[in-house]
Order: structure tokens, then C-alpha cells, then sequence
């Protein structure tokens, strides 16, 4: 029984070896999907941070576009240009768009 002992304890070397060896190999594996999952939740995060920056940011343009809405109207406008060309000798002309390329106002 002395000669078989030793393969006996070799073999079972080997088997707690290989179990050893599995389980490492699971534990990094598990390790590796937690991460990547992880990862997927941080960037799901950051992109809803990004779309809520990006929602914050459209509503104020609406209010700034409703403030110059409001504050630019034709009549004020045209009392503006009435002003400053009450206050300057300079006349107001339109631009004249035409094919893409401005003419000059003919007088």
C-alpha cells in the first residue's frame, strides 16, 4: 500500500489544485462582469446627467427667446431707429439680400 500512497496524494494534489485554480478562474470572471456592469451604470448615469444639463439648458433658451421676443417688437423697433436718427444725420437702410451676396441700397 506504501506505492500507492504517493499517487494517492499526487492525484489529490492535483484535484485541489484544479479546484483551486477553478475558482480563481470564477472569482476573476465574476469580478470582470461586476466591473463591466459597473462601467455601464456610470455611463447610463453620466448620460442622464448630460440630457437633464441639456433639457436645463433648452428651457432657458426658450425664456431668453420669449424675453427677446417680447422686448423686440416692430413698433419697438421702429421707435429706436426713429431715435437714433433723430439724434445722428446717419440713415438707416436695409440690406438688400440677393443670390447670397448683399447689394447696397440704391438711393
Amino acid at each position: 500500500m506504501t506505492s500507492s500512497e504517493p499517487e494517492y496524494t499526487t492525484l489529490r494534489s492535483q484535484v485541489v489544485a484544479k479546484a483551486a485554480l477553478l475558482i480563481v478562474v470564477v472569482g476573476a470572471t465574476g469580478i470582470g462582469l461586476l466591473t463591466e456592469r459597473q462601467r455601464r451604470f456610470e455611463a447610463a448615469h453620466s448620460m442622464t446627467v448630460a440630457h437633464r444639463k441639456a433639457d436645463e439648458l433648452e428651457r432657458e433658451i426658450r425664456k431668453l427667446r420669449a424675453e427677446i421676443a417680447d422686448r423686440l417688437t416692430p413698433s419697438r423697433i421702429d421707435a429706436r431707429i426713429d431715435s437714433l436718427q433723430e439724434t445722428s444725420n446717419e440713415r438707416f437702410d436695409p440690406i438688400v439680400w440677393s443670390n447670397g451676396a448683399v447689394r447696397e441700397p440704391t438711393e
